[in-house]
């Protein structure tokens, strides 16, 4: 039986009572001037993302990112928002390669649990949200469509199945977030558009 990208979910986990830096931690951090964002930091310090994810906290990460950084730099280092405090954030694990260049780009930030049953496992939400549609709904809609465009990127070309990958056109426009001429070409491999 072939699996589907849906497949891939291995867990959701609704992080409404989750607290961040006691509860996960976001591995995933932006490049950003006053004017613009620049992209994820790995993919703007040309970091690979184990080199990222390897650290034991957050703060561990921060400051080998900051020691990267040339003093004169004028770019700023944050890491990706979560929703704001009271609104629950849907969590997905996911049994695909880890790329945060490619989660941020997309517009899906990493997190990794501190505690609980999940201590040390890897999970992505969607950070980015749309100012003028506050439905839930759709952005939960949107949410999947992210998860859906990451998890077949990540998967080897014998695993993608042609056909079954097209995304909504008019989507297009909202799922990138970063990078954009990079993670077009990036859906263009797989035959999305």
């Amino acid at each position: 039986m072939k699996k589907e990208w849906y497949d891939y979910i291995k867990n959701v986990e609704f992080g409404a009572k989750d607290q961040l830096n006691s509860d996960f931690e976001v591995l995933s951090f932006l490049a950003m001037t006053p004017d613009e964002i620049k992209g994820s930091i790995d993919h703007y310090l040309n970091i690979d993302t184990y080199t990222i994810s390897r650290f034991r906290s957050q703060m561990d990460t921060f400051a080998y990112i900051m020691n990267q950084m040339s003093k004169d730099s004028s770019i700023y280092v944050v890491p990706t928002p979560i929703q704001e405090k009271g609104k629950p954030v849907i969590f997905y694990q996911l049994d695909v390669p880890l790329s945060i260049k490619d989660a941020i780009g997309l517009g899906l930030g990493v997190i990794r649990y501190l505690s609980g049953d999940q201590k040390g496992e890897i999970y992505y939400y969607s950070f980015v949200k749309d100012e003028d549609d506050q439905r839930e709904l759709m952005e939960e809609a949107k949410a999947i469509e992210r998860i859906k465009s990451y998890t077949l990127l990540q998967l080897s070309h014998e695993k993608r199945k042609k056909g079954n990958d097209r995304i909504i056109q008019s989507s297009k426009e909202s799922l990138i977030f970063t990078d954009e001429s990079r993670m077009l070409h990036q859906l263009a491999k797989l035959d999305f558009y």
